[in-house]
């Protein structure tokens, strides 16, 4: 790495090697095998020192560039309305597997379509979808290319020449892996920082503030409320993994076993019920009970 022609020598690599496995997040705790996620007491810090170090300035040049970004050819865009038509469009898959015979078989994998958990799994998020369109209503005026995967495994840090303590956040460097970026709503990155980055909904809320008043102060627009946000991510991550079990979403079971996804599917419900959604629940639809359906 260069910087004015000298060699970056501070080149700082432990922060990512300290990434801890299995975190606390949103009231369950989660298991992270491949990367692992920042550790709860600093991940606030961290947060917040990437919404300020390349959130806010990327969005800046993004705001001020409108059209050049509209005729750049790339992909999207993505807003939170046709996200949910696109969740619609994945329900109506599943419930063509499920109207066809009891077993079939997707990519080798065997998925039972016809069972009871997998017909309440469909008829709550067909429920959650709708409720989505309902709840958010504030459409901005601007895109923003957003990275959606702002991790620590993205980024080159450095030390500043001042000791880092194990609180402390070093110095974004670079910013790098750019293949799921996309023009979109800029509420998606935050969304997403808020839900993947943050362990808590105070901590989710304390970035979403932030972002809030860089956004009206320099347009002078209101982004709305976290919650509908974190619900449309509960709902993605979901069916992603539901497709991802089935073997039919291109990933497959990469990083984890199939009853850890029936898990994690268990648990997203449970967050969605946090939030609001009392239709659903992780004690309704329990990880032993999702167990055979993929």
């Amino acid at each position: 790495l260069e910087e004015e022609g000298s060699i970056v020598r501070n080149y700082n690599e432990n922060f990512k090697r300290d990434m801890v496995k299995i975190r606390h997040e949103f009231g369950y705790n989660e298991w992270h095998p491949r990367h692992g996620r920042v550790d709860e007491s600093i991940s606030l810090q961290y947060a917040t020192s990437v919404l300020r170090k390349f959130i806010i300035p990327m969005h800046s040049f993004c705001f001020r560039n409108k059209s050049a970004l509209e005729n750049s050819g790339i992909e999207g865009p993505y807003t939170f309305q046709n996200m949910a038509k696109l969740y619609n469009k994945k329900m109506q898959e599943l419930k063509i597997l499920q109207n066809q015979n009891e077993v079939v078989k997707i990519d080798d994998c065997r998925v039972i379509t016809k069972h009871t958990s997998m017909k309440k799994i469909i008829e709550w998020l067909e429920l959650g979808i709708d409720k989505l369109e309902e709840e958010n209503n504030i459409e901005m005026p601007h895109l923003a290319l957003c990275h959606c995967d702002l991790q620590p495994q993205n980024f080159i840090f450095y030390d500043d020449n001042v000791p880092l303590s194990n609180s402390t956040v070093p110095n974004i460097l670079a910013v790098f892996d750019f293949e799921e970026c996309a023009l979109a709503d800029p509420r998606f990155e935050i969304s997403l920082l808020c839900r993947r980055v943050c362990c808590n909904t105070n901590q989710a809320n304390t970035i979403w503030e932030l972002y809030q008043a860089f956004h009206y102060h320099l347009l002078g627009v209101d982004i709305g409320r976290i919650e509908p946000w974190l619900k449309l991510e509960g709902v993605h991550s979901i069916i992603t993994m539901i497709f991802q079990g089935m073997g039919s979403s291109g990933r497959g079971l990469q990083w984890e076993t199939q009853d850890d996804l029936m898990c994690k599917i268990s648990r997203e419900f449970g967050r969605l019920h946090s939030l609001g959604w009392n239709f659903c629940s992780e004690h309704e639809i329990s990880a032993k009970s999702l167990k055979g359906i993929i």
